[in-house]
């Protein structure tokens, strides 16, 4: 009996005195494994925030592409501290929305692009109660699908006009079509006058409208216009905390930079600069250049 408690102690001794031995060895160990977690958790917000950068800087390359789809006086709209508002000064719905609406910390941005090629430049316009019919045909190779589009920007020498509507083709002439559209408030185009229309001359086809804000959750979102309507409110990217945005003329005004700096959600910051390749010009030339 004795013999078995000497050598059970002998035993938890030498344990002892292993764990001893063992405790630095297992502190490294351990130590290695907090700086390898630590160091990957590093790696990861890095990428993270890269993959952020890239992707918001991509989508607002988008929008300065829109500037080059015309040579109209139709710049970039940023909203200060997430104040999404149409060109009149009316707030965009997505601010009393209790669904995604912006974060006020951050600034947003809109942006239109046309396609131009499938301009129709109006031959006879006719006044309906609450919408005009324009006969008009195209000015170049390009001709529009049925249902293809939806919004349109009018240009008169007074300026631009956003319209809504549909098309069909003409009786008789299968290359030009009647549109029914109706002036309404826009978050691009600034309208002087929405009864104007009879003074449009040309048509255009809106190819793209849309404001990127980021939301309460930190994300990143696409916000799509139709008018005053907004058709789309689509996620894109989370890890964007805020956006700071600013518009510069250079070349004397003509070409627009956009600056932003990026704001991710552990804190950091990153900026660049984008500039549109195509000058802006006066609407007089596109309707007296015609082909």
């Amino acid at each position: 009996m004795k013999n078995n408690f000497m050598e059970r102690g002998a035993s938890a001794l030498e344990a002892l005195i292993g764990l001893v031995l063992a405790a630095p060895l297992m502190l490294m160990v351990g130590t290695g494994v907090h700086s390898a977690l630590v160091h990957y958790l590093r790696i990861r917000v890095e990428h993270q925030n890269q993959y952020a950068l890239i992707k918001t800087e991509g989508l607002l390359e988008k929008l300065m592409q829109g500037l080059d789809s015309h040579a109209f006086t139709l710049p970039l709209r940023i909203h200060k501290a997430g104040n999404i508002v149409m060109t009149n000064g009316e707030p965009n719905r997505v601010l009393s929305s209790k669904k995604n609406p912006p974060d006020l910390r951050s600034d947003a941005i809109t942006g239109i692009a046309l396609e131009i090629t499938a301009s129709y430049g109006v031959v006879r316009f006719e006044q309906q109660p609450w919408w005009y019919v324009f006969y008009a045909c195209p000015r170049f190779d390009r001709r529009l699908h049925p249902e293809e589009f939806k919004s349109f920007v009018g240009i008169s020498p007074d300026g631009p006009i956003e319209l809504r509507g549909t098309y069909l083709a003409h009786p008789g002439n299968a290359e030009c079509l009647d549109f029914e559209l109706a002036p309404v408030e826009s978050m691009s185009v600034v309208a002087g006058d929405l009864l104007g229309a009879e003074h449009i001359k040309d048509i255009i086809p809106v190819s793209r409208h849309h404001t990127f804000y980021v939301d309460q959750q930190q994300q990143l979102r696409l916000l799509s216009h139709r008018g005053a309507e907004n058709v789309e409110n689509q996620p894109l990217l989370r890890g964007v905390q805020s956006l700071k945005l600013s518009m510069e003329g250079v070349f004397g005004g003509s070409v627009s930079a956009l600056s932003a700096e990026v704001k991710f959600v552990d804190g950091r910051n990153e900026s660049f600069t984008l500039v549109h390749k195509l000058g802006q010009s006066s609407y007089y030339n596109f309707l007296m250049n015609r082909p």
